[in-house]
């Protein structure tokens, strides 16, 4: 009997050694992000209204990204570092997210519309298979690599991270790898059974350059 308690604690003991420890988006949190999207007019003309569930943290060096802050373009030259939150109701360990970093306004806010179709997202940064970071283990892959944002218009673009949660066994396609623009975000999302989940966004323009 008293060899099946100690097993059993044993036991216990095991499992809560190997339960990651992870944080989740608050609910205030999550009412600020999608209040920053709505005023930053990004709902309904780049992601559908929705409240995000897991929450996104990127930064570039030292400084970090938090729902529309300015940024010069030689901040912006070398990669961000990013992370997302656990997503309640999702294990952390088997749950997998696709990550973007593109710009909705390129190749300027004033452009043409027939232009701003044409180009329709420009895709700076896609990663597949991101997890929380409580999950030390993920491998993530890149399918886009990170190129630089180089506003060539004085109004700010609003770059825009977003994290999809991904279907199982998604697999991005090889086409991907080789898009910057025109990469059309509603209906590949839609086409993919990926679903929204988490968003942050900066601003960037060649007026940001400019010491005020």
């Amino acid at each position: 009997m008293l060899s099946s308690i100690l097993s059993a604690v044993v036991a216990f003991g095991t499992l809560a050694a190997s339960t990651p420890t992870c944080s989740y988006i608050t609910p205030s949190e999550a009412s600020r992000v999608s209040q920053a999207f709505s005023a930053a007019s990004l709902f309904p003309s780049v992601v559908p209204s929705f409240i995000p569930t897991v929450e996104i943290n990127t930064a570039f060096g030292t400084k970090a990204v938090d729902l529309g802050t300015v940024f010069t373009t030689p901040e912006t030259l070398t990669e961000p570092t990013y992370s997302i939150s656990a997503e309640q109701g999702y294990d952390p360990a088997t749950t997998k997210y696709f990550f973007f970093l593109l710009d909705p306004d390129a190749p300027g806010p004033n452009s043409p519309a027939l232009l701003q179709v044409l180009v329709d997202d420009f895709l700076h940064l896609a990663v597949q298979d991101v997890q929380p970071s409580c999950i030390t283990s993920q491998t993530p892959s890149v399918i886009r690599p990170y190129l630089s944002l180089t506003p060539l218009s004085l109004p700010a673009h609003r770059y825009t991270f977003l994290a999809y949660r991904q279907p199982k066994n998604f697999v991005a396609p090889a086409t991907l790898r080789a898009t910057i623009f025109g990469l059309k975000l509603g209906e590949f999302v839609d086409k993919y059974g990926l679903v929204l989940v988490g968003g942050n966004f900066l601003t960037e323009g060649i007026a940001s350059n400019v010491p005020a």
